[in-house]
């Protein structure tokens, strides 16, 4: 599947899980070198709704099914709702559930790429200090060219 067909396809799956998306306010195209970008079609009004979210679509430790698979208190008790631990947890679990996932489609797609800096990455294996207080609130999806 290219690109185009790759964002076609997950904006029809985001629409299918109830996700809105105005198709007629804003597109998503390649930009050089750089991968994806949105650009709206128009002339917006403040206050425009470009696209709603349903909360139950967002893969998250309160939506995937791991944390009841585990059990609340074990969850609670190794701290895995605190931090990215118990996130990066559900990610890898849904990802593995292949089609039987809820967001198998989302993860699937070959055109994303995460760029979160890990850990485990030397360049920040000395300064954890640089996850806890600027990457608290961050994630960081871009859509890439093959």
């Amino acid at each position: 599947m290219n690109n185009d067909a790759g964002v076609d396809y997950l904006i029809n799956w985001f629409t299918a899980h109830n996700g809105t998306f105005d198709r007629n306010a804003l597109t998503f195209a390649p930009i050089d070198g750089l991968g994806w970008g949105a650009f709206a079609l128009r002339d917006l009004q403040q206050g425009h709704t470009l696209f709603a979210l349903p909360r139950d679509l967002t893969l998250s430790t309160r939506t995937s099914s791991l944390p009841s698979l585990i059990g609340h208190s074990d969850w609670k008790k190794h701290e895995l709702h605190v931090g990215w631990a118990g996130l990066i947890l559900c990610l890898l679990w849904e990802a593995a559930q292949n089609e039987s996932s809820k967001w198998s489609t989302y993860l699937g797609m070959k055109c994303l790429r995460c760029t979160v800096p890990l850990p485990c990455n030397p360049k920040y294996s000395d300064n954890s200090s640089v996850l806890t207080n600027n990457l608290r609130y961050t994630y960081v999806l871009e859509l890439r060219r093959s």
